[in-house]
């Protein structure tokens, strides 16, 4: 009865029922057809921001993406890309004069370069992005509506608030989901989730690339049998080599890779033929681009440029997102007409653990820092365990703000909630925090030997190994 009612509620969701059908027929369409149907789409998005958002209005007439009234579409990559400082100097100009119509709500993210932003979007925009494309990706691993799910995901909510009832719980319950809290990892509840995970019996689990990881690590360890759940799904964390095979070990099923943002929601996902992760091209734009700021041949690695093809409400055009990656070469032999990433290389965020073998993920901090502070003067941060009672805060603070005594107090009660009171806390104000020598940007990163994860040079083989 809960299955039927869930796949109720989504068919009367007809933003998102409409996306949905029309992506399921229309992924099927050849490569070229596909890039009509988006190039289409952007048309329609960017004529709305020329006519309706400030910033956008300047920019194209500057540019001369729009001439005589008239949009040049040809010139599109002429753009400027779009990013945090941008988006924070432009804030009121970059929301569009229809925003209240559209039910405009504040969303925080931090991105993949420890840069808190808040961003406007649309009721329907995310009904789509955030419900419709997860929809055809579970689709794909034949999921259906309802389908018993588990959920290694943070919830801020259990551990400041109590675990107390709310709309998404509500939701999660009716969708067949349990949540099991990401930023809970201690012995004791791992054990309770894999106990759970074996009598639940879901059709996926899905969760943060680390924390899958750590969890079939400690349940292979500690000998804990698990039984196989349908499939599991990595997001929020390169999906490496080492992380997968320890996945697919343990839990007995094939784990595939999901890629995504806060800001952007739900951007690719892997099908079951494994050769990289389809591209979600009738919602979202995705271009790779060098340090020119030039397109990236397939193959090559670059940094992504994301549009949102449905956000109106505060358009993110030419976005940089701060992730990294390739595009794959030739097409997947599934026979879908959506393009293909080989990798996304850019996000990297280690776990810090309690002397009690507790482990807390970095995206903990994340949360933290970036979404869960009100008023918030960082612009920018970096998270440094260097002992499992000390942790190091290298933090940039916007001009003109401060840390002050309030906003400090909660930092520390918060960490002190999930590493122990005998945690100590330094504060650092930098002026900059530059990325690894890679180029990727680690926004937190553990020291304790034995524990941190493989170093920029090593992440893609496993722990242990040589170099070649």
């Amino acid at each position: 009865m809960r299955a039927v009612l869930y796949r109720l509620a989504l068919t009367l969701n007809r933003p998102a029922a409409n996306a949905l059908v029309f992506m399921r027929k229309n992924q099927w369409r050849t490569a070229s057809e596909v890039r009509g149907i988006q190039e289409s789409r952007l048309e329609v998005l960017l004529a709305y921001a020329y006519h309706h958002v400030p910033y956008y209005h300047r920019l194209f007439e500057e540019k001369g993406l729009a001439e005589g009234g008239k949009l040049r579409l040809e010139r599109f990559s002429s753009l400027p890309f779009l990013d945090k400082p941008l988006i924070r100097a432009n804030f009121r100009d970059l929301v569009s004069d229809e925003a209240h119509a559209m039910h405009a709500r504040e969303n925080r993210t931090s991105g993949s370069t420890g840069e808190p932003l808040v961003v406007m979007q649309g009721r329907d925009a995310v009904r789509v992005t955030g419900g419709a494309v997860l929809r055809l990706f579970y689709e794909w691993h034949g999921l259906k509506p309802g389908d018993r799910e588990v959920k290694l995901w943070g919830s801020e909510r259990d551990l400041f608030h109590g675990g107390s009832w709310s709309m998404e719980g509500l939701r999660n319950w009716a969708s067949g989901v349990k949540v099991q809290n990401a930023f809970r990892m201690t012995p004791e509840r791992m054990r309770a989730y894999i106990q759970s995970l074996n009598t639940y019996h879901p059709k996926v689990l899905r969760g943060y690339s680390s924390n899958l990881y750590e969890l079939a690590r400690f349940a292979e360890e500690e000998r804990i049998t698990v039984r196989p759940p349908g499939l599991v799904i990595s997001s929020a964390g390169t999906l490496y080599p080492f992380l997968r095979e320890t996945m697919e070990r343990v839990f007995g099923c094939h784990a595939f890779n999901h890629y995504g943002s806060r800001d952007m929601h739900n951007m690719a996902m892997e099908c079951p033929a494994g050769n990289g992760l389809h591209i979600s091209s009738f919602t979202h734009l995705l271009e790779v681009v060098d340090d020119a700021g030039r397109p990236c041949p397939d193959g090559v690695e670059g940094d992504f440029v994301v549009t949102s093809l449905p956000e109106f409400t505060m358009p993110l055009i030419r976005y940089h997102i701060g992730d990294r990656g390739t595009m794959a070469v030739g097409a997947c032999p599934c026979g879908r007409g959506l393009p293909l990433i080989e990798k996304v290389s850019g996000r990297r965020v280690d776990c810090f653990w309690t002397r009690e073998g507790n482990i807390v993920p970095g995206e903990y901090f994340l949360h933290l820092l970036a979404v869960h502070l009100k008023d918030n003067p960082i612009s920018k941060f970096q998270v440094i365990q260097e002992d499992y009672d000390n942790l190091r805060f290298r933090l940039v603070l916007r001009p003109g703000g401060t840390l002050n005594d309030n906003i400090r107090k909660e930092i520390e009660e918060k960490t002190k909630l999930v590493l122990g009171l005998g945690c100590i806390l330094n504060f650092e104000i930098v002026k900059d925090i530059p990325p690894e020598s890679s180029g990727k940007f680690l926004y937190t990163r553990c020291s304790i030997p034995g524990r941190s994860q493989p170093t920029m040079q090593e992440e893609a083989r496993p722990p242990g190994s040589s170099c070649p």
